[in-house]
């Protein structure tokens, strides 16, 4: 899960791929709530675009085919 504490900072998560490796998670308030809509940038090492999603009405969120060192940062709370 990603956590969201303050306000204008995106917290972040990273996590080492394999080739093609699918990441899922949940974005929660600091009361272990969903947080939805919330964007979440997974960010290569490799010099790769950003990939984007956007969490669910749960707070869920998925991504695939990342490759390398990726960072999951969420882009801005809602709070």
């Amino acid at each position: 899960s990603l956590h969201l504490e303050k306000p204008g900072e995106g917290p972040f998560l990273r996590v080492q791929m394999r080739e093609g490796g699918r990441i899922q998670g949940r974005v929660v308030d600091e009361k272990g709530q969903a947080a939805a809509h919330v964007p979440i940038e997974a960010r290569s090492s490799l010099g790769l675009p950003p990939a984007i999603a956007l969490s669910g009405e749960s707070g869920d969120f998925s991504f695939e085919g990342l490759l390398g060192p990726v960072t999951l940062v969420a882009l801005s709370p809602l709070y």
